[in-house]
């Protein structure tokens, strides 16, 4: 069968006539077209295999990438956690500035608010004060003066009076402020039935229990952070008071220094302890613990009490120290301040009766005779525990009314607690202005402090109702 090309050649283009052409071979057109096709392929071939080159190079690239990514990433997440410490820290100290400038800006306009009320003081005073002066020449009678001495001496009386009656005014008037550092019922509430202590810290975190507050803690270090609060307030209080009203809030605030020296000594006593907690900053409610924290030895710190308002414990053991000065403060503050005496004799009363009848604890000649003076020598000398409710005064014996067991002591602590409350809340409403309603305020404070306490611990166990809570924490 003739091909198509064979019918084309029909239509070839002819010569023109003549001597015939010579002869030659016939075109290979197979051969042609692989001549002309084998240059552009034989390209494409080494196009083809640079392409396998560059995928295989690009494949190798991307696992080297891989792994040095996934590398990376491992290192990155283990930084982020070898650094999560550190940038909590951080934080916390950023929050804790914050709230430290807000603190100064409150005591700023605490402070020109107290300047305001004394001057308003001083601009009342004198007439008051000539007044009293006054009805107090009256009841005297004439010849009680001299004509010179009289109106020097009245003008002593009536200067000293308006300074100490403006201390005062300014000291009442701030404690009774210092309420609403409270949580209150309704916050010791909320806290208790916070299902975490993260819940809790996050609900104290807007109270003023905040400012030592750290919202990565352990149950006893928020404890304690409530207790460093607590000792801020205090301060702030003391440094609105006269002086008779700031040794009245130093002595009732006492337990923070035992707090601290008790630790302390912990720390001289046993090297390989766990490392102690920061010492309370006590500021101008310290009585010798500049002095105590710098001693070597429990030697040394023994002799320092004994040197101060302290006296000496009769001891340097850690359980000697601690009940000397307890002992020491009860007995101190039942003497210069009568409002807080039946607290301080209750105290006293619970303290030997955990000592000496609970944990079999002997106290030493030193603190038994600080105890015989508030108690009384027939109750340091009971040999029992019943005999010892029986030996109490009237003063102390209400702080275990009830309490036949020595094993319940927990529930007499829970009641002196409300005692303390109760009474602070009474002396509060004292019209006059001296250190019952400052001695009122600090009771208060200290009360809802060991509430809230209290409240984390339950929170710290999932949380519960604070009134089925009859123990301290």
């Amino acid at each position: 069968m003739a091909r198509f090309r064979d019918f084309l050649m029909r239509f070839r283009p002819m010569v023109p006539p003549g001597p015939a052409a010579p002869g030659g071979v016939p075109a290979d057109r197979s051969a042609e077209l692989r001549a002309e096709l084998e240059p552009p392929l034989s390209l494409l071939e080494q196009a083809e295999a640079e392409a396998e080159r560059v995928r295989a190079e690009a494949a190798e690239e991307a696992a080297r990438r891989r792994v040095d990514a996934e590398r990376r990433a491992v290192e990155i997440i283990a930084h982020a956690r070898s650094s999560e410490p550190a940038v909590r820290v951080e934080n916390a100290d950023e929050v804790r500035h914050l709230a430290e400038a807000q603190a100064a800006e409150l005591r700023t306009a605490a402070e020109r608010e107290a300047a305001a009320i004394r001057r308003r003081a001083v601009e009342r005073m004198p007439a008051l004060v000539d007044r009293a002066v006054a009805l107090a020449t009256d009841v005297a009678g004439p010849g009680t003066v001299g004509p010179r001495e009289g109106p020097r001496r009245e003008c002593r009386i009536r200067e000293r009076s308006v300074r100490v009656s403006a201390g005062w005014v300014a000291g009442v008037t701030r404690a009774r402020a210092m309420l609403s550092r409270c949580a209150g019922a309704e916050g010791v509430r909320e806290v208790a039935a916070a299902p975490t202590l993260d819940d809790a810290l996050r609900y104290l975190a807007g109270t003023a229990y905040r400012h030592d507050l750290d919202p990565q803690v352990s149950p006893a270090q928020a404890q304690r952070a409530v207790g460093a609060a607590l000792l801020w307030h205090l301060r702030v209080l003391a440094g609105w008071q006269p002086r008779r009203g700031a040794d009245v809030v130093r002595l009732l605030a006492a337990g923070f220094e035992i707090a601290n020296t008790e630790g302390h000594l912990r720390a001289l006593s046993d090297a390989e302890s766990a490392e102690p907690a920061r010492p309370y900053r006590l500021g101008a409610l310290s009585t010798a613990w500049p002095r105590l924290a710098r001693t070597r030895s429990p030697a040394e710190l023994r002799a320092v009490l004994a040197t101060s308002a302290w006296g000496d414990p009769g001891g340097d053991t850690p359980a000697a120290v601690a009940t000397g000065m307890r002992v020491s403060a009860s007995v101190r503050t039942a003497a210069a301040v009568p409002e807080a005496a039946r607290w301080a004799a209750g105290r006293l009363a619970l303290l030997v009766a955990r000592e000496t009848f609970l944990l079999g604890r002997r106290m030493t000649r030193h603190a038994a005779r600080g105890v015989a003076r508030l108690l009384g020598p027939r109750a340091v000398e009971a040999a029992s525990y019943p005999d010892f409710r029986q030996c109490l005064p009237d003063t102390a014996r209400w702080a275990l009314e009830g309490v036949d067991d020595v094993a319940d002591l927990w529930r007499a602590e829970a009641r002196w607690w409300e005692r303390l409350e109760r009474d602070g809340r009474d002396l509060l409403h004292v019209s006059r202005q001296s250190s019952a309603p400052v001695t009122g305020a600090v009771a208060v404070l200290s009360a809802d402090a060991w509430r809230v306490r209290g409240a984390l611990e339950l929170a710290a166990r999932g949380g519960g109702s604070w009134e089925a809570f009859d123990g301290p924490a």
